[in-house]
């Protein structure tokens, strides 16, 4: 970093203290009328932030994030993941958030603040839950562009997903407010879902398709998790079409 001078900030805690935390650090610091976030195991192209930023102020949004290419490790190779988005609104994250804002979310300063950024309790699922208070102020604009290239880091325990779904569960009804009764059904699907993909992901294939089967059972018609997940993974590995 030390090339950059004084351009670049270097901010260290003196204990790991997680993701979320340290988002927050870099929230509480920021001075500019944007916070983007880069992980740092992936790629922004050299235009992402003009690009994104420009697409923002055309169309007046506070947030926004974009589609992404991910690069495998063997034959799966790299893959482009456009999502089925124009605008993303609470209801399209009761089934989960599919853009790796970690890594795509642009948002202004200000809103940022004003929802005090990331929940530490969330040691998973921090983006899910970030994104239903940025909802409750504005729409979340969704460029599709692909600006940026996602690397897969290592899985997470399935004890930790579970205890983030949970926490999930609890916070939906502050969450979701006056539509909590409305959407809870959905959420409990969506969340369904996602710890299924976290027991799939680690070999834990029965009580993986049996979290599948509560998810489908728990919103069975327009089930966007299905759509945006399992169907283009279906077309790739059989037909090997990209989504």
């Amino acid at each position: 970093m030390k090339e950059y001078g004084d351009r670049v900030v270097y901010l260290r805690h003196a204990v790991n203290s997680g993701a979320s935390a340290s988002r927050n650090t870099g929230i509480d610091r920021a001075s500019g009328d944007y916070i983007a976030f880069l992980d740092s195991d992936d790629v922004w192209s050299e235009t992402k932030l003009e690009r994104q930023i420009q697409f923002m102020k055309i169309n007046g949004l506070e947030v926004s994030v974009t589609s992404f290419a991910v690069g495998y490790q063997g034959k799966r190779g790299v893959e482009i993941k456009n999502r089925p988005y124009i605008e993303i609104t609470t209801e399209d994250c009761l089934w989960g958030v599919y853009s790796a804002p970690g890594t795509t979310l642009i948002c202004s300063t200000q809103l940022m603040k004003a929802v005090n950024g990331y929940n530490t309790q969330y040691k998973r699922l921090e983006d899910w839950e970030l994104f239903f208070k940025l909802t409750k102020h504005t729409k979340i604009g969704f460029l599709n562009k692909n600006p940026a290239f996602i690397f897969p880091s290592g899985g997470t325990s399935v004890s930790i997903i579970k205890e983030s779904c949970d926490l999930l569960i609890r916070d939906a009804p502050l969450l979701l407010g006056d539509n909590y009764h409305k959407y809870q059904r959905k959420l409990k699907a969506g969340v369904d879902f996602e710890f299924a993909v976290a027991c799939w992901k680690v070999g834990e294939y029965r009580r993986s398709l049996w979290y599948f089967t509560t998810s489908y059972l728990k919103s069975p018609f327009n089930h966007q998790s299905f759509g945006i997940i399992l169907l283009p993974a279906i077309k790739k590995r059989v037909f090997n079409i990209d989504n």
